[in-house]
């Protein structure tokens, strides 16, 4: 019997696997499926759609544009929280367009009213959209790319097609890394394997950047464990 209920959930694990594996052939598959992320113009929000499509891209996942959500539309005779609110949106707008191109970004207002209905929903359809088919692919291509050098470093690679600029400067705390190429900023979250490494510089070439990063620094006990095979 116990043979029995262990061979089933082999069994079943395997199917699991299966399905999973034929799932992700869909998802991962650009002219069937792909990836919006929705975002509002605040600092947190953005950092985590950051993260977002940094992993989608990790996993071959197409993303294929932006949407950001609840914009502050111009009112007249706005009082001083109000226009203070909008400068602050206009800053994060700002930075959206910079860290996410050259993703197409659709914008969408703030209503005053639920977006509930047939009716709101057309609406919000037609300002974020326009005239615009939503079911249309918007972006096709690979928005980052990890290489793996013969050294052990790993190299990643970052379309920025409107950037034009040799001095390539790179600022690193954590899993956020800080580019500036003249006048452009860019900020950007680092996958897991990146960001336990150290940056080693950057180049811009033909609208890619990359990125070097050096391999992992060995702790002090492998260091010593090392030492100590090669003594014996």
């Amino acid at each position: 019997g116990s043979e029995m209920c262990i061979r089933d959930r082999l069994n079943a694990l395997e199917k699991l696997d299966e399905a999973t594996a034929e799932l992700r052939t869909f998802l991962s598959d650009p002219e069937i499926s792909s990836y919006r992320v929705v975002l509002q113009p605040e600092k947190m929000v953005i950092r985590e759609a950051e993260r977002a499509i940094s992993y989608l891209g990790l996993f071959n996942y197409p993303v294929d544009s932006v949407v950001v959500n609840r914009i502050l539309p111009d009112a007249a005779g706005e009082g001083e929280f109000y226009r203070r609110r909008r400068e602050i949106q206009a800053k994060y707008l700002q930075l959206i367009e910079d860290n996410f191109r050259p993703l197409p970004i659709w914008r969408a207002p703030y209503y005053a009213e639920e977006v509930v209905g047939f009716e709101a929903l057309s609406r919000l359809a037609v300002d974020c959209f326009g005239n615009e088919d939503p079911g249309a692919i918007f972006y096709e291509g690979t928005l980052q790319e990890i290489i793996e050098l013969e050294d052990g470093s790993l190299r990643l690679r970052i379309p920025i097609p409107f950037v034009t600029g040799s001095d390539v400067r790179l600022r690193k705390r954590g899993d956020e890394m800080f580019i500036t190429i003249g006048n452009f900023k860019r900020e950007m979250i680092l996958p897991a394997v990146l960001a336990k490494r150290k940056a080693a510089g950057g180049t811009l070439q033909n609208g890619m950047l990359e990125i070097n990063f050096k391999p992992l620094e060995k702790s002090s006990i492998e260091t010593a464990a090392d030492n100590e095979r090669a003594r014996s």
